[in-house]
């Protein structure tokens, strides 16, 4: 993401994606490229974490995250560019 914004305990934004992927084909000494295909997206992204000091260690930290990700990506079976990519990622953790 290209920009975020700290809200107290969440975390919000947008920016820009590019995706490029080559196919290729192997051969006998060399990969060789057959199709290419390239897409860029705008997409934002939110999420809101916590954060918890353990009583017996002083530093060390439990934490979990939830973010939610938008892409406005073109589908598999769409020719035109339309579709989008939606994420929801939890991330659970210890920190020291």
């Amino acid at each position: 993401m290209l920009l975020q914004i700290n809200i107290k305990n969440g975390v919000t934004g947008g920016g820009f994606s590019r995706k490029l992927s080559s196919f290729t084909d192997q051969g006998e000494y060399s990969n060789e490229v057959v199709g290419h295909f390239s897409s860029n997206q705008g997409g934002v992204s939110c999420g809101i974490g916590l954060t918890h000091r353990l009583r017996w260690e002083e530093n060390m930290r439990i934490f979990a995250e939830a973010r939610y990700l938008f892409l406005d990506t073109p589908a598999i079976t769409q020719t035109n560019g339309l579709g989008t990519t939606e994420l929801f990622p939890v991330t659970i953790g210890v920190r020291w």
